[in-house]
Formats: C-alpha cells, sequence, structure tokens
C-alpha cells in the first residue's frame, strides 16, 4: 500500500492487472474496559473485564485489483480487494483488558450463561424438563443424548432446571425406580475478591458424577470437588475409584513415619540420633505432603500411600547405612598388642569394638563388628550419597510446591503457560535422576557386599582343596594351620603392624565366625532381611573380663577351627545361596532403575515439546499476520 501512494494510483502491473487505491468510510464499536470510581477494572463473575462500547466511524483503505480491459477474466477472478487490518495490540502500551475483550468478541466462549448457542439450533431432548424424568428408560435415553450435546447446550439446559426447581447447591439429581444421574454445576467464583490457582474453573461446566474417573478428578478446581464429594452419587462410587476424603488417616500415618525419623537412635553407633539435616531432609518432604492434603477435599489413598511408602523406604535405607559402628578396629601405631595380665591399659570402648584373642599372655585385637572388608569406606560413601539425593529430592518438591503456591510466580517473574509446563516437568526430571542416582548407589552397594562374600569363598576354596579325598579327616580353615591367630600375636610382637592380607584374612573370620554372631550387620542385610551364613570358625569361648566390660578369649592353643570336606562344602554352598539371593535382588534393582529412567526422560520429552508446541504457535501466527 505504500509503494501504491508513493508512486500513484493507479498502477500497472505484470500479468495485466492495474492496482488502485480506494478509500471509504465505515461504522464501528470501540470498547474500552469499565472502570470504578477508583480507577480499577471491574470484572464479572468469571473473572472477564466489563466492556463499554460506542459506535465511531473510521477510514479503510484498500487496494482493488482489475484486469486490463481485453483480457478474460475467469470466474471469481475479475476483482479482488485486499483489506488492510490494524491489530489491537500489535503496539507497544497495548491495553491488555482490551485486547482480551477484543478476543473475547471476535471468537465468544459459548458457556451457557453469558453467551449461549442459538436456539434454532438446540438438540433433540433439549425441551424435556429434568422433572418430567422420572423413570428408569427416560433418564437412560436421555442421559444418553445429553452426552452428544455441546458444552454450551449442557450448561445452559441443567442451569434452567436448576431454577425451575429451585435448586441452589447445584446438583441436579435424575432419580428413577433402580437408574439414577447426578449431573453437578461448577462452582462459579465470586464476584469480588482474590481466588488461588486452581480453584474455580475459567468457565461454567458440567460434571456427570456417575462417569468421572480419578483422572478427571486429579485436574478439576478444587471448589468443584467439595461440591461433587457431597453428592451421594459420588460416594457410592468413591471406593471403587479409589478416592477418599478422610484426611486425617493419612495425615496420622505421615506424622507416624514423622515419629519414626525423629525419634530414631543408631544401635551401633551408641543410640545417637540422626543428624539434623537429615532429618529434615524427610520432615520437610512430610510437611508438604500434609500441606497438600489440607487443600484437597477428595484424594487417591494408593497414591498418597504409596508416596509414603517411598519415603518410608528411603528412610529405613539411610538409616541402615547410617546404624553402623564407626569405631576403626585396624590394628597398627599406637594399637601394640595388650597383655592379657593388664587389662587396665584397655580402651573405654574396648567391648563395642575389640575382641582380644589371648594366647600365651600374648593378645591381638580383633574385630567384632566387621561388615565390610575396606574399613566401611564403601558404607560411609553410600550414606552419603542417600543423604544428599534426599536433600536434592527435597529442594525440587518446595521449589515445585513454591511456584504453585505462588500462582505461577518464579523469581518474580509469571511464567506463560509453555515455560511452567517446560519448568515442572524439568523439575520432575531432575527429581527422577536424583532417584535414578540413590538406585544405582545401591546396586554399588550390592556389588561391595557380593566382593566381601567373594573373599570368604576364595579362603573356602583353600580349605577344600587341602583334601585329597573326601573322606579325610578334618584340615585347617583355608590352610592356615591351627594356631594362626597365636601366630599373628607373635607376628605383631616382634613387627607391628599387620600386612594387609592378614587383615583382611582376619576380618574374614570375625565377619563369619559364629563367635561373632551377635555383631551388627551389614546395611544390606538389615533391608533385604538377608541371614548371613556362619561357621564355627575360632576355637574358644568369650568370656567378660575384669574392667571395663573387656572380653576375653578363653583359649590356650589351635585357635582356629579344622572341619571334615563335606563341612567345608556345604558352607561353601550356603555362601553360593546367599549370592544367588543378592544377584537376584540386583536385578530387580537394574529394573527399577531402567524404569525411573524412562519415567524421568518422558518428563524430559514432555518439557521440550511444551517449548517447541510454543514455538510453532508463535511461528504460526506471524505467517498468518
Amino acid at each position: 500500500m505504500r509503494w501504491l501512494k508513493s508512486l500513484g494510483s493507479p498502477q500497472t502491473i505484470s500479468g495485466g492487472y492495474v492496482l488502485t487505491l480506494e478509500t471509504s468510510s465505515e461504522t464501528y464499536q470501540k470498547g474500552a474496559a469499565r472502570k470504578d470510581a477508583s480507577g480499577n477494572y471491574v470484572y464479572d463473575n468469571y473473572g472477564r473485564p466489563v466492556m463499554d462500547y460506542t459506535t465511531q466511524t473510521r477510514t479503510v483503505e484498500k487496494v482493488a485489483i482489475t484486469q486490463v480491459e481485453g483480457l478474460i477474466p475467469s470466474a471469481g477472478q475479475k476483482q479482488s480487494t485486499i483489506p488492510y487490518y490494524n491489530l489491537p495490540g500489535s503496539s507497544s502500551g497495548g491495553d491488555g483488558a482490551l485486547n482480551r475483550a477484543t478476543a473475547d468478541a471476535l471468537f465468544p466462549v459459548k458457556d451457557g450463561l453469558n453467551t449461549t448457542m442459538p436456539v434454532a439450533d438446540r438438540p433433540p431432548g433439549f425441551d424435556v424438563k429434568a422433572s418430567d424424568l422420572t423413570t428408569d428408560d427416560a433418564i437412560n435415553a436421555f442421559g444418553r443424548i445429553f452426552n452428544t450435546w455441546h458444552s454450551s447446550y449442557q450448561v445452559e439446559w441443567v442451569n434452567a432446571n436448576l431454577k425451575a426447581q429451585a435448586i441452589t447447591n447445584g446438583v441436579l439429581l435424575l432419580q428413577g425406580a433402580t437408574t439414577s444421574i447426578t449431573y453437578v454445576a461448577s462452582v462459579p467464583p465470586p464476584a469480588n475478591g482474590t481466588i488461588s490457582l486452581g480453584e474455580y474453573s475459567a468457565t461454567p461446566r458440567i460434571y456427570q458424577v456417575n462417569t468421572l474417573t480419578k483422572d478427571n478428578f486429579a485436574t478439576m478446581p478444587t471448589k468443584d470437588q467439595e461440591r461433587i464429594v457431597a453428592t451421594e452419587a459420588f460416594k457410592h462410587m468413591a471406593s471403587s475409584l479409589g478416592l477418599s476424603v478422610n484426611k486425617q488417616q493419612m495425615i496420622d500415618a505421615a506424622n507416624v513415619l514423622r515419629g519414626q525419623v525423629t525419634n530414631y537412635k543408631a544401635s551401633n553407633r551408641k543410640f545417637v540420633a540422626l543428624p539434623p539435616d537429615a532429618q529434615q531432609a524427610f520432615t520437610d518432604q512430610i510437611d508438604l505432603l500434609i500441606s497438600r492434603l489440607d487443600k484437597m477435599s477428595v484424594f487417591s489413598q494408593t497414591d498418597i500411600q504409596s508416596q509414603l511408602t517411598e519415603l518410608q523406604t528411603r528412610f529405613n535405607r539411610l538409616a541402615a547405612f547410617f546404624n553402623v559402628s564407626e569405631e576403626n578396629w585396624r590394628p597398627g601405631a599406637g594399637q601394640a598388642p595388650l597383655n592379657t595380665q593388664d587389662l587396665s591399659t584397655l580402651p573405654t570402648n574396648f567391648s563395642e569394638t575389640w575382641l582380644p584373642l589371648g594366647n600365651d599372655n600374648d593378645v591381638i585385637r580383633v574385630p567384632k563388628n566387621v561388615v565390610s572388608l575396606d574399613d566401611n569406606a564403601t558404607i560411609n560413601s553410600g550414606y552419603n550419597v542417600f543423604l544428599q539425593q534426599e536433600m536434592r529430592i527435597r529442594d525440587m518438591k518446595e521449589t515445585r510446591a513454591s511456584v504453585a503456591a505462588g500462582d505461577g510466580y518464579m523469581n518474580g517473574k509469571k511464567l506463560d503457560a509453555p515455560s511452567m509446563i517446560y519448568y515442572f516437568q524439568s523439575q520432575y526430571n531432575l527429581e527422577g535422576e536424583a532417584k535414578v542416582t540413590v538406585e544405582t548407589e545401591e546396586v554399588k552397594q550390592q556389588n561391595a557386599y557380593l566382593k566381601t562374600i567373594s573373599v570368604m569363598q576364595e579362603l573356602i576354596n583353600k580349605s577344600i582343596a587341602q583334601f585329597q579325598k573326601a573322606d579325610e579327616g578334618p584340615k585347617s580353615f583355608a590352610g592356615l594351620g591351627p594356631d594362626f591367630l597365636d601366630n599373628l600375636a607373635k607376628q605383631i610382637n616382634s613387627n607391628p603392624p599387620l600386612n594387609e592380607a592378614d587383615i583382611q584374612t582376619l576380618k574374614a573370620i570375625f565377619m563369619f565366625s559364629d563367635k561373632s554372631n551377635d555383631a551388627q550387620k551389614n546395611p544390606l542385610e538389615v533391608l533385604r532381611g538377608l541371614s548371613r551364613p556362619r561357621l564355627d570358625l575360632v576355637r574358644g569361648n568369650i568370656s567378660t573380663g575384669p574392667q571395663n566390660g573387656g572380653y576375653m578369649w578363653d583359649n590356650a592353643s589351635n585357635d582356629l577351627q579344622s572341619h571334615t570336606h563335606p563341612q567345608w562344602s556345604n558352607y561353601g554352598t550356603q555362601l553360593s545361596e546367599l549370592v544367588t539371593l543378592v544377584n537376584q535382588e540386583s536385578q530387580l534393582k537394574m529394573n527399577d532403575i531402567n524404569s525411573l529412567d524412562r519415567e524421568r526422560n518422558r518428563h524430559f520429552d514432555l518439557a521440550n515439546s511444551a517449548l517447541q508446541k510454543m514455538a510453532d504457535l508463535l511461528q504460526n501466527i506471524s505467517q498468518a499476520t
């Protein structure tokens, strides 16, 4: 148009067409959002601005395209006009309320109350009155055709019949002899006052209670939930949907878990409590869950219980890895052998950490609570991983709750729908990543436990290898001889500390000896209910010493037991069965990890999809304008 104005009208272009600039006047209605005496916008019951319209006149320019005389036009080609539109809101500083009102005028939402569908197009059965539907056949027939109507007609019909029967609670019941249908109208938002996100429906809608599913309730505004759960129809179907309104029952269950967290005492660590940061990682999540329950009118008891169970499982895991004695038993510098006659030099934690083995007035310190062969380094690392990831999961949940409570605001900026979807899905993706890390760490702990068992299996194989025939007499453990511990006691007197190979063997002996049957368990044994096979490996009995509750090994010679070929073989079989059980659990854990990883990636795909759809929408808009 600017080109035509600069060159002058008319202009002939290639193809035999003539472009002519034409002007005309037209009348139009100009809308302005109404304001009250204080200068604030006025809104109707559904949050839409109230508009005032005035009739005005404006000049419209258009380009007329005609064919040069002599050419034979085809049908519909002789003349066309190209109107030039000025889009409201295309310039900066556009009135948001005016733009919304203009959009409502151009693309009105037929809500059945403020704007209705044409009377002439009302569907069959619209004129039937609810008061006339009293038989089962009539109710069933009406229910089938009602479900085919446009939502505007549904709202209009229910609203008319609610008024006709002076029903004020928004529930319309069609009751026959054995059949009933319950229609519930959505709760309109208040004309004035602040409303929370997800509290009211954006537009009027009708719910048929008899056909609702759990997914319908998941996306339903809270005020509509409150209206529906009060109906008899919902009370009869709630259990079949797995839905409940008994929030207190779930709150009580959550508080039971809270008590377990805050009152936990580690029996293998002198009954100390979990560190405050570990406790808070769980109690914060319990608080979030209770806060969500308080805002629900109806909820899935299965889903809430599943969340509590998942939280309980992670707490049990963390507690099991925390409840491992942190005393370092390794013999070395500053831990010289003790003489059996001089118990006054025993450390105060002697009875908790050490089992002194006495032989010919020589003493060697041996561990009482062995659960690994690396001085619990892997177990302690696992505890730190579990704690850090639990805190990470807590943080993801808190940030999501904060954005939801702030009506979509984050860091002072209101997120649009695609950005909010991307944000939430990204948070779920990161939470899933933390859960995958936790499960992967548990697999790592299982592998370390299997490695520990394999050391004992190797020693048992050495025991079996001593036999030329299966019916030979008993032979010593791993071919170490009957005085292995006594020799270590003498060796450490002359050349402390012990070498690494002897330390590993010593730990294996007292981890699997039946003399240590009352010692602590490996965290995986606690979590899986695994029973560690034990064997009579060391001669003698434990007796209480005269001071500090110390333990004395009542043995003079032949400190290692000897066993027959069948006895060593049978114990090797028990160890193999334990390995099989652990491997089975490892496979289940890998399946869980793969499932969590797929779910995590799905959240990431949904996040990217939201942004891609927004980009496509913006591109389509730009091309259309």
